[in-house]
C-alpha cells in the first residue's frame, strides 16, 4: 500500500471529473446532432422531390386556352379610346378590373360608370377654373420679380412707357 498512490478527493479533483465526463457528452451530443442533421436533410430532400413530382403533374394538367388573346385585348383598348376614353378613365378601369374580365366588360359596370362619370366632371371643373392673372410685364424676357434692382431701375422707363401704352388702348368705362 506504500507503493500506492491514493488520491484524496478535494474539489479540484471532482471539478476535473466532472469536466471529463461533460466532455464525453458533448462529443456524444455533436455525434447524435450530426446523424438527426443528416436525417433532416435526407427527410427535406425526399419532400422536395415528391413536391417537384406534384407541381410536374399539376403544370401538364392547366389548360392552355386560357391565355389572353394579346390582339382582343389590343383591339378592346382601341374601341376604348375610339369611344372617347382619356388614359386616367382607361386607368381607373383597369384598376377596377378583376382576373379573367374584359376591359369592356368592366366599362359597362353601373358602378365603374359612375366612377368614371365623377373623374370626368373633375376634370371639368378644373378646366373651368381660370387662370391665376398674369401680375407682371416682361421687359427683355424677364419678369418684373426675376430683374434685380438696377435692371428694374434702368428699365422702369420703358415698362411706364408700355403701361401707359396699354391703358390708352382700353377705353375708360367710368
Amino acid at each position: 500500500m506504500a507503493n500506492e498512490k491514493t488520491e484524496k478527493e478535494t474539489p479540484k479533483t471532482k471539478e476535473k471529473v466532472q469536466a471529463s465526463k461533460t466532455g464525453e457528452e458533448k462529443t456524444s451530443e455533436k455525434s447524435n446532432d450530426g446523424k438527426s442533421l443528416q436525417a433532416q436533410k435526407k427527410h427535406w430532400r425526399d419532400k422536395a422531390k415528391e413536391l417537384q413530382v406534384k407541381l410536374d403533374a399539376l403544370g401538364s394538367k392547366t389548360p392552355k386556352s386560357e391565355t389572353t388573346d394579346v390582339l382582343s385585348v389590343a383591339k378592346d383598348y382601341a374601341r376604348l379610346i375610339a369611344s372617347g376614353y382619356t388614359d386616367e378613365e382607361i386607368a381607373f378601369l383597369e384598376r377596377n378590373q378583376s382576373k379573367g374580365q374584359s376591359i369592356l366588360e368592366v366599362a359597362k359596370d353601373p358602378f365603374v360608370k359612375g366612377g368614371i362619370d365623377t373623374l370626368r366632371v373633375d376634370k371639368k371643373v378644373e378646366q373651368a377654373m381660370p387662370n391665376p392673372s398674369s401680375g407682371s410685364v416682361k421687359v427683355d424676357k424677364k419678369t418684373w420679380a426675376e430683374m434685380s434692382s438696377e435692371e428694374r431701375k434702368k428699365n422702369f422707363e420703358a415698362h411706364k412707357a408700355e403701361w401707359m401704352r396699354k391703358r390708352q388702348k382700353t377705353p375708360n368705362l367710368r
